[in-house]
C-alpha cells in the first residue's frame, strides 16, 4: 500500500486516488463532445425527457459512484493500514477538541451513512422541468438547472463534483471506523 493519508488509503490502493476523479471526468467530456444518442440505464433516466448528453452524464457518474463505493469498502476489509497511518490517525484524533471528536461518535457515523445514501439516491431523482427563477423557490433550482439543463460541459463538471462529494462521504465512513478502532 502506498504511504498516504489514512482518509484516502482505501481509494489509493489500486491506483492513485485522483485518477478516480480525472478519468471519469475526461471520459465524460470526451463522450459529451460527440453527439452520441443515449437512452439511459437507470429507470428514472429512461423515463425522463432530458437531452441525451444529460442522461449519459447522470447515469455515467452514478455508475462511477457505485463502483468507487464498492472499491472503497472492499479495500476496507482487504487492506490493512500500516503503522505510520495508524499513528497519523491517533495524532489527528488527539488534536481534536470534544466537539470535533463528536464526528466519530455513532451519531456522526449515522450522519455520514445517511448523507451517503441521500447522495447515491439523488442519481435517481431527475427533474424534467426547467426550474423557475422565482426568488422564493430558487434554493435547489440552481443545482437542478446545472445538472440537467446547462451546457453539457458545465453539466459534466457539476456532475463530477457531485460524484467527488459522494466519494468523499464514502471515504469518511471507513475513516470513522478506523478512528473508533485505533483510539
Amino acid at each position: 500500500m502506498r504511504n498516504s493519508f489514512p482518509l484516502l488509503a482505501y481509494l489509493n490502493t489500486p491506483i492513485r486516488y485522483y485518477y478516480f476523479y480525472l478519468v471519469p471526468l475526461g471520459l465524460a467530456l470526451l463522450v459529451v463532445s460527440f453527439d452520441v444518442h443515449f437512452q439511459g440505464m437507470f429507470p428514472s433516466t429512461i423515463a425522463s425527457n432530458l437531452s441525451s448528453p444529460h442522461k449519459f452524464l447522470n447515469d455515467f457518474f452514478g455508475i462511477c459512484t457505485f463502483i468507487c463505493i464498492v472499491i472503497i469498502f472492499i479495500n476496507y476489509f482487504r487492506v490493512q493500514l500500516n503503522r505510520q497511518q495508524i499513528q497519523h490517525i491517533k495524532q489527528h484524533y488527539a488534536k481534536l477538541n470534544t466537539q470535533q471528536r463528536s464526528m466519530f461518535n455513532p451519531l456522526g457515523l449515522l450522519f455520514f451513512i445517511f448523507m451517503l445514501l441521500f447522495f447515491c439516491l439523488s442519481w435517481f431523482l431527475i427533474s424534467d422541468e426547467i426550474p423557475y427563477t422565482d426568488s422564493s423557490t430558487k434554493k435547489g433550482a440552481t443545482m437542478v438547472y446545472l445538472k440537467g439543463f446547462a451546457h453539457p460541459y458545465i453539466s459534466a463538471v457539476v456532475n463530477s463534483l457531485h460524484y467527488a462529494l459522494t466519494v468523499l462521504f464514502a471515504l469518511m465512513i471507513p475513516y470513522i471506523f478506523n478512528v473508533r478502532k485505533f483510539t
